[in-house]
């Protein structure tokens, strides 16, 4: 074997050696990214509940507070003001916010002042 196929053949084994480590470091990379998004995923699907859970509360807080004068006064001591309405048309509706009402299905939340 000539001088000049021995260092072609030394110059290719160390580019594909240098591939293979770059692939090594580049697949670890991808799996750190990879359970970083779906910590991410995670977060942001529990945050989504606790809205959703919060949003239901205050639902259930208007409704209340409309038949219990004692929390709609507590309410107001704290500075809360429920305004809640049935959407236009349609008496029997669930009530919504009349503050900002985006669908009639939306539920009601409370009024700071």
């Amino acid at each position: 074997m000539s001088g000049l196929k021995y260092w072609t053949l030394v110059f290719l084994a160390l580019i594909i050696a240098a591939l293979n480590c770059s692939e090594i470091l580049c697949e670890n990379q991808v799996t750190g990214y990879t359970s970083s998004i779906a910590a991410n995923q995670d977060q942001v699907a529990l945050e989504q509940r606790k809205s959703e859970l919060l949003q239901h509360l205050v639902q259930r807080i208007a409704l209340v507070s409309q038949q219990d004068p004692a929390l709609a006064d507590l309410l107001a001591k704290r500075g809360f003001h429920i305004s809640v309405t049935s959407p236009a048309g349609n008496p029997h509706a669930p009530p919504v916010d009349a503050r900002s009402a985006p669908s009639p299905s939306a539920p009601p939340t409370p009024k700071a002042p």
